[in-house]
């Protein structure tokens, strides 16, 4: 699959925040489009498989582990580039006349598992320094296509990875799931190469909405930008998938779902947006035979008309807390803590009306919000150790909410000087550093008889 136009070309949002204010015309750009995918056929028969990405699922770091004896547990201490474990000096693969290095046996005595790269391959007896993961998650901030992500994960072939390129839905039911398998949708990824999806398709296409919404908002302002047509563009991908998973999920059903359930939610989105006229414009102007600096203010409203509807079952089904509470199974309510905490910021933003370049700005932010509770969610049930690929932006709060786990490396981080290690000093040398200097200094006697000023 080709690289997406997001990973190629994401701005901070530092950046957007300064363009915004400083020349509105050319305002700000949180995402380019992904790339083409094959649209939904005219004929609601022929289904078109849409986006295709490749995943490596959760825990799926396979290897050639030493199988401990029975009634044993063998602590692996460090863990080779072919995933090979190693609980003591004897398990190297060395020879048994052959010594390992100071370096690896210090590594081997820690109480940390270390993970070493699968290139280049590390040598036991003479490695006196290596680059060795622990059992974390390291969220490496970037900006997306500047070549830093494929340069701090060179050598870790071996390594889970989430990107924050590829986006996913969580199966709602087992016939959901399957219909996601088969379309390559599942946030769960599949066990190939290229990652693991870090953004949830719900949180992301909210994300969008906002964006466009607002944009729209302010049209006259943004009209010729690319940006406008850009996050249009992205949000008529993210609504084509729902228009397909929808309609292949609905066939396998033996019924249709209550309207305000997860599942009937669901097919609502996809229904409302073949249903709408919105969508056939918005598909124009993916397609470049509708000039999106041209629009009409009734096909302007007829847009956001749509995006108004889909965001509000979006925010429904982000929201996964149980219905309790009420009477006779009657006046139930979400049950717990709000997990939106920016709930009525998104919604306000989420609706048609007046514009402003501060109201670009909070949509990306808001949406950056929204996009993180499942970046953080994702994080936290991936596997250790991990690597994730995500926006500078981002680092810092997703590290601090995802805990001990995770180990926040910006941008501006040496992040290979953070894994380095290396081999402990000799006790000779140890012993010099401990012997006082000969030119050590007696302050008392630095000006022998000038030091008594009483």
């Amino acid at each position: 699959m080709g690289e997406s136009a997001y990973i190629r070309g994401n701005r901070q949002q530092a950046d957007n925040t300064a363009r915004v204010q400083a020349v509105p015309t050319a305002a700000v750009q949180a995402a380019g489009p992904e790339a083409d995918r094959q649209a939904l056929a005219d004929q609601s028969t022929q289904v078109q498989q849409l986006r295709k990405y490749q995943g490596m699922a959760n825990g799926a770091v396979g290897g050639n582990a030493p199988i401990p004896p029975s009634g044993s547990i063998i602590q692996a201490k460090l863990v080779s580039g072919n995933n090979v474990e190693y609980s003591k000096d004897a398990d190297l693969p060395i020879g048994e006349e052959k010594k390992p290095s100071k370096l690896i046996k210090k590594l081997i005595a820690d109480s940390e598992t270390y993970y070493l790269p699968k290139t280049p391959a590390t040598n036991y007896e003479t490695a006196a320094s290596v680059k060795a993961l622990k059992k974390k998650k390291y969220i490496l901030g970037e900006s997306h296509g500047s070549g830093m992500w494929e340069a701090r994960t060179a050598g870790w072939d071996q390594i889970p990875k989430m990107l924050e390129g590829i986006k996913g839905f969580k199966a709602e039911d087992d016939k959901h799931g399957e219909v996601l398998n088969e379309n390559n949708l599942s946030v769960k990824g599949k066990a190939q190469a290229e990652g693991i999806p870090l953004e949830d398709s719900h949180h992301y296409t909210l994300g969008g909405i906002l964006l466009a919404q607002q944009l729209l908002n302010s049209y006259e302002t943004y009209k010729s930008d690319a940006m406008l047509k850009e996050r249009i563009t992205e949000v008529t991908n993210m609504l084509l998938q729902y228009v397909v998973v929808g309609h292949e999920w609905a066939g396998k059903m033996d019924a249709a779902p209550v309207a305000d359930s997860r599942q009937g939610r669901f097919l609502q989105i996809g229904q409302k947006t073949l249903a709408s006229p919105a969508f056939a414009l918005m598909k124009n102007i993916r397609k470049d035979t509708k000039d999106v600096s041209l629009l009409t203010k009734q096909e302007i409203a007829t847009i956001q008309t749509h995006l108004t509807e889909v965001a509000a079952l979006l925010l429904e089904l982000i929201d996964t807390r149980p219905m309790g509470g009420g009477f006779l199974g009657m006046g139930k309510s979400r049950q717990g803590a709000d997990p939106i905490k920016n709930r009525d910021e998104v919604t306000k933003l989420s609706k048609a009306g007046a514009g402003s370049g501060e109201q670009v700005i909070s949509a990306i932010r808001q949406g950056s919000l929204v996009r993180e509770l499942a970046m953080i969610e994702n994080i936290k049930s991936g596997t250790k150790p991990l690597m994730v690929q995500i926006g500078d932006e981002h680092v810092d709060r997703v590290a601090s909410a995802v805990g001990a786990d995770a180990v926040a490396v910006p941008k501006t981080a040496d992040f290979d000087g953070m894994i380095t290690e290396n081999a402990p000093p000799d006790v000779a040398t140890i012993k010099k550093l401990e012997q006082p200097s000969p030119f050590r200094i007696d302050p008392d006697n630095y000006f022998p008889g000038m030091h008594d000023f009483s």
